[in-house]
């Protein structure tokens, strides 16, 4: 580890925090030129790794549960669903690991040019699924459900929706602008 390296990840910890801490929280040029693409990419590959690990087996255990006392049709529709929003998460992130990473290592390397470049990325429909995710849930959770459980699943779906906005602000108002830097400057 290089001393660059280590005195500039608690600028980096300390940026996440503001992200988490402040709605609408935008980082200034000066902050961004605190923080390095490979730390910002280390901690996007770490959230990917829980949210895929972690989130989101704990997501499907609830839902499961949940879903236990609930005739076929309901557990059909509700499955449906989560599995089409399980796999539409799962494709999000590939990209980012598969091309979006990669290019910004690439970028810290001076190797861009030998990379596709990343166009701006839209992560609404991550953000927005995991929203009707919740409100399906709601709606079609009968009541011989157990009142306890559907509360914990719903807590859990607001969290990982709250959770993946500052995910996705993180790409885009750290990463992406790093990016962009580079590209347009060819500096790290």
């Amino acid at each position: 580890m290089t001393t660059t390296h280590t005195t500039r990840l608690p600028d980096l910890i300390e940026l996440v925090s503001h992200i988490y801490d402040y709605d609408g929280y935008l980082p200034s040029s000066e902050i961004l030129s605190k923080v390095r693409i490979p730390d910002v990419v280390s901690f996007l590959k770490l959230s990917h790794q829980y949210y895929i690990d972690v989130a989101m087996k704990s997501l499907e255990s609830a839902v499961q549960s949940v879903l236990a006392p609930c005739d076929e049709k309901r557990k059909k529709v509700i499955l449906s669903f989560f599995n089409s929003y399980k796999d539409e998460m799962l494709r999000h992130f590939a990209y980012e690991e598969e091309q979006v990473f990669p290019y910004a290592e690439a970028l810290m390397e001076g190797r861009a040019s030998e990379v596709t470049p990343v166009l701006e990325e839209d992560h609404t429909d991550i953000v927005e699924k995991i929203d009707d995710l919740r409100n399906i849930v709601s709606k079609y959770l009968p009541p011989e459900c157990d009142p306890v459980e559907a509360l914990t699943l719903m807590k859990q779906l607001y969290y990982l929706s709250d959770d993946l906005r500052k995910h996705t602000s993180i790409e885009d108002h750290i990463l992406l602008p790093l990016m962009r830097k580079m590209e347009k400057d060819g500096i790290r």
